[in-house]
Parts: C-alpha cells; sequence; structure tokens
C-alpha cells in the first residue's frame, strides 16, 4: 500500500476516534448537541424548542426560568467559583451554635489541662519531697546500723574486760589460795 494513503487513512481514523468520544461525552453529560457549536447544524433540534439562529437570548425570559433567589443569583455571579459551590446542609444559626458548642469545650478542655498540669506539678513536687524523706530515712537507717556494729562492738569488748577480769581475779584468788593451802588453820588466820 502507498505511504501517503496509509497515513492519510490513520489521521482519518484518529479524527474520527476523536469527534466520535468528543461527541459520546458530551451526549453521556446532557449537553444539548444541536446547540454545539461546528458539529451542531447536523443534529436536529428536539421537537418544543424554537432554536433561534442569530438571535441573542433574552435575559429578563432567563431570569424569570430561574428558581433561585435574586440574592442568591448575586452571590453565586460574584465570584466565578461560586458556582461550582454546593449549597452548606447547615443554616448559619446551626453554624454559629456548633462554633459556640466548640468554643466552651475548647474552654473546659483549657481549663482540664491547667487543672491537670497543676496536678502534675504538685505530684512532682510531692514526689521530690517523699524522695529527700526516702534519702533521709536511709541515711538514719545507715547510721542506726553503723551505731548498733559499734554497740555490738563494745558489748563484745566489756565482755572480753569482764571475762579477763573475772579470769585475773580467779588467778589471783588461786594464787592467795596457793598460800593458805599448806600450814595450820591457826597460822593461816593471823596472816590474814
Amino acid at each position: 500500500m502507498n505511504q501517503i494513503l496509509k497515513y492519510a487513512a490513520f489521521s482519518l481514523g484518529g479524527v474520527t476516534l476523536f469527534v466520535g468520544a468528543f461527541l459520546s461525552f458530551a451526549a453521556f453529560t446532557g449537553a444539548p448537541l444541536h446547540e454545539m457549536s461546528i458539529v451542531g447544524e447536523y443534529f436536529p433540534a428536539p421537537p418544543g424548542s424554537v432554536a433561534t439562529q442569530g438571535a441573542e437570548p433574552n435575559l429578563i425570559e432567563e431570569l424569570d426560568l430561574d428558581s433561585r433567589s435574586v440574592r442568591t443569583v448575586i452571590e453565586q455571579a460574584s465570584t466565578p467559583l461560586r458556582a461550582f459551590l454546593l449549597d452548606s446542609p447547615f443554616s448559619t444559626e446551626d453554624l454559629e451554635g456548633l462554633q459556640r458548642e466548640l468554643k466552651a469545650r475548647t474552654r473546659t478542655l483549657e481549663t482540664l489541662q491547667a487543672s491537670l498540669e497543676g496536678r502534675e506539678r504538685e505530684l512532682a513536687l510531692r514526689e521530690r519531697q517523699i524522695e529527700e524523706r526516702w534519702t533521709e530515712l536511709e541515711r538514719i537507717r545507715t547510721d542506726l546500723i553503723e551505731e548498733g556494729l559499734e554497740l555490738e562492738q563494745r558489748q563484745d569488748e566489756l565482755v572480753r574486760d569482764e571475762q579477763v577480769a573475772q579470769d585475773r581475779e580467779e588467778a589471783s584468788w588461786k594464787t592467795m589460795a596457793g598460800v593458805f593451802k599448806d600450814g595450820k588453820p591457826r597460822d593461816l588466820a593471823e596472816r590474814l
């Protein structure tokens, strides 16, 4: 096949697919095909509609057909983006009530948070005091244990000293007994 005919066939097919997709999309969106530029003259106007070519639409008739209030039309015409906005499901009073409720809850939460922060500070202070007391009690306990050990050592020393003194006293009595062991009782009584 000739290269030129091949490219022409592909181009014609591409344009046909593009126009077909464009018209299908326009038909699915509900746009009136007879009012479209370029291809609108190939589609007949539906019965009951007046197709006046070249006549400008009557603004008063369009406003009469519009069911929106004048205020809504003016608000929506004030910016082009207003046409794409949806009406809110909430009234102004509902939103103000929700805003008041949100502010009240926020104040309540702020009060609760301040209260909790105060409690946390108090608990931190109590914890610090308890730790200081615990440290003091540990120091006193250590001192008492040391004093108890010292007292036990003193007691052991006293017991040893008493034992030594008792042993000395027994030894002195034994030596004295040795002196008085031999002899007559009368002589020994005079020595005393």
